[in-house]
């Protein structure tokens, strides 16, 4: 058979186990330290996502929802003091473009459903009494005051002074009849200061804050006195005369009565039906979704921040934890290689000094063997072989004496 060397790739030994296992120590480390920054990533990588797909779109959702809800009052506001179109046309976009996209952004994220359909039943209430505002704000019997103005003051008042006017124009011409002059004064007066009171309780009507109610019992006495002077002067009327004033006096009973009315609903919160409503349904619906809201805002937001501090602490801590990780793992490498090398070297080092010593011709020293790989048996052979030739040298030296 043939014998020769053993190739290296099939060669083993302990001595190849031994840097294996150094290798493996030193892979270890490194996987160890490796799996270490995976998890750091890892859990940045999460808190980021959490951060990004759940707490900050709830946050934004529900401060668009807080948005249109102010934004659709406000329009509804305008809408019923000035009846510009436009506010109505700004009330729809709000709900459209702004509550009901984030409502449905809030449908999947709520983390209680219960506090979801809280929600959707007080904005649907909402939103039906804006629509109910919105359709009676314009309409005639919307300013009770005005309405009731209109329909009961007006048509009196016209009767009023269609009477008197008549009465005026009975008095005969240039009368020179001292009683009929002052019949005509005192209808003169009467047709002068109650014009002045209807005109006075119509802008009472618009302005309930001016002197005009003042104004309005001022004149109205002052009629009621030149009425009471033109009943003294009954006998200088005429037929026609005496049927129309029994006609103002008739009807000035109701017309004071109505006029009273007129304040009474003007001064009353009720005077303006939508009005009436958008103060005390709609705004008190709006100011509670707000502070729903607004709480619901700053509980996401406070959550918000605090996942932000926390990607930030990490983030911060992140890079001073590599260089570290990446200093262990070189003095941990330098160690192991070190005693690694050292546990390969030594015996290498001692054969060579034991062999230079041979071959300067000293037999004194064995090799210390400690171990049971190749260098150790090689170490054996050695110190056998340094036998071998000292006792060879001796029986030598023995012959040559």
């Amino acid at each position: 058979m043939r014998s020769g060397p053993i190739p290296w790739y099939k060669s083993k030994g302990k001595l190849q186990d031994k840097l294996l296992q150094s290798h493996l120590s030193v892979a270890s480390l490194g996987l160890v330290l490796l799996c270490t920054a995976l998890f750091v990533t890892w859990l940045l990588s999460a808190k980021a996502q959490y951060l990004a797909s759940d707490t900050g779109p709830t946050a934004q959702a529900s401060l668009r929802v807080l948005s249109g809800i102010q934004s659709s009052i406000a329009a509804t506001r305008g809408w019923v003091a000035l009846g510009d179109p436009d506010f109505r046309q700004e009330r729809k976009q709000a709900w459209e473009k702004e509550i009901f996209p984030a409502v449905q952004v809030l449908q999947s994220r709520l983390e209680k459903q219960a506090d979801y359909f809280e929600l959707v039943g007080l904005l649907n209430s909402l939103e039906e009494s804006q629509w109910w505002i919105e359709d009676v704000a314009q309409t005639p019997g919307n300013n009770r005051a005005r309405y009731y103005f209109t329909n009961n003051i007006i048509p009196i008042s016209d009767a009023i002074l269609t009477a008197m006017s008549g009465m005026i124009a009975l008095v005969p011409d240039a009368s020179s009849n001292s009683r009929q002059i002052t019949l005509l004064n005192a209808m003169m007066r009467f047709r002068y200061h109650f014009t002045k009171s209807v005109t006075a309780l119509g802008r009472f009507v618009d302005a309930p804050e001016s002197p005009y109610e003042n104004t309005f019992d001022i004149d109205l006495y002052k009629a009621l006195n030149a009425l009471s002077e033109m009943s003294i002067l009954r006998r200088q009327m005429s037929a026609e005369q005496r049927e129309l004033f029994q006609l103002v006096r008739v009807e000035l009973t109701p017309f004071e009565q109505f006029g009273r009315e007129v304040i009474r609903i003007r001064k009353s919160g009720k005077w303006n039906v939508a009005q009436h409503r958008l103060m005390t349904e709609a705004v008190p619906q709006a100011r509670q979704l707000v502070k729903r809201l607004t709480r619901l805002s700053t509980n996401y937001s406070n959550k918000m921040q605090g996942q932000a501090d926390q990607v930030a602490a990490i983030s911060t801590t992140t890079i001073p934890a590599a260089v570290l990780l990446i200093i262990i793992m070189g003095f941990s490498t330098w160690i192991i290689s070190s005693r690694s090398s050292r546990r390969l070297t030594r015996p290498i080092i001692a054969l060579s000094d034991a062999a230079e010593e041979m071959a300067n011709g000293s037999l004194r020293h064995d090799i210390i063997v400690d171990g049971d790989d190749e260098i150790t048996v090689l170490g054996s052979a050695f110190n056998h072989m340094r036998h071998a030739v000292q006792e060879k040298t001796v029986a030598l030296e023995k012959f040559t004496q």
